[in-house]
Order: structure tokens, then C-alpha cells, then sequence
């Protein structure tokens, strides 16, 4: 599951076009569902901490920073991929069209710090990936 209320529209190269849309039908990850035969490549904007996954044997809990706003999700069949992203994909060209895509300019040795925690736990009791 993914707590966010919007995700990027993007372009037939699967890049953002700047504008955003309420989750809807299959991409409404907020009640962690059963994933079954979704098909997603979607960017979630807004996003916060944790993002879920359940499978028949664990459950993931991926924390991640509260400056982190996006998450990236693939789903095909046989696959599920959470990313939590520090901005949004091509996030400066985003910024400089006047989107909040996250993007951040350092100076010369100035850091940025981000963090994620993964936590799991064994032995999940239906049996379905969610």
C-alpha cells in the first residue's frame, strides 16, 4: 500500500507532463490491496511514510524520510517493485516549468540526506499477495 492521494500523469515516454490527478481504480494503493493481475507504472506524489507490502510469507514496512513525497511503483505479473524517490523523474526540467518536484540544487560538497528503514515480519495468515 501507498498513503497518497495523487500520482504524476506522464507521457508515452513515461515522463511527468507536471500535472497531477487523484488516485483512482487500480492505482489506489491506500488500503494495501490484493495486487492480483495489476499492471502499474505509477509515480505517487505526496506520499507518506510507510508504504506495505504483503505476500503470503512477510509483510514489508518501508519507512522512509518525511521529506521523501514520492514513490514509485511497477507491478507486472511476477513482480513488485516500492521505490521511495527523493523527487519526482525528471524532477529539474519539472522544476524549471515551475512543478514541486523536489528537485534540489547543492553547493559544492553540501549533502543531502534521505533515509529509508525496511522492516518485516514472518508469517502472514491469508495466504494472498497484497
Amino acid at each position: 500500500g501507498v498513503n497518497a492521494e495523487h500520482v504524476l500523469e506522464l507521457d508515452d515516454e513515461l515522463l511527468p507532463t507536471g500535472a497531477t490527478s487523484a488516485v483512482a481504480d487500480d492505482a489506489d494503493l491506500r488500503s494495501a490491496p490484493f495486487l492480483g493481475n495489476r499492471r502499474l507504472d505509477t509515480v505517487y506524489v505526496g506520499a507518506s511514510s510507510p508504504a506495505l507490502l504483503h505476500t503470503a510469507d512477510i509483510e514489508l514496512r518501508l519507512h522512509f524520510d518525511a521529506a521523501i513525497e514520492t514513490v514509485v511503483v511497477y507491478v507486472s505479473p511476477g513482480a513488485v517493485c516500492i521505490e521511495p524517490w527523493s523527487a519526482w523523474p525528471d524532477a529539474f526540467r519539472m522544476a524549471a516549468a515551475g512543478h514541486s518536484s523536489g528537485a534540489v540544487v547543492l553547493e559544492p560538497g553540501e549533502p543531502l540526506k534521505r533515509w529509508t528503514r525496511w522492516e518485516w515480519s514472518l508469517g502472514m495468515d491469508n495466504g494472498e499477495a497484497r
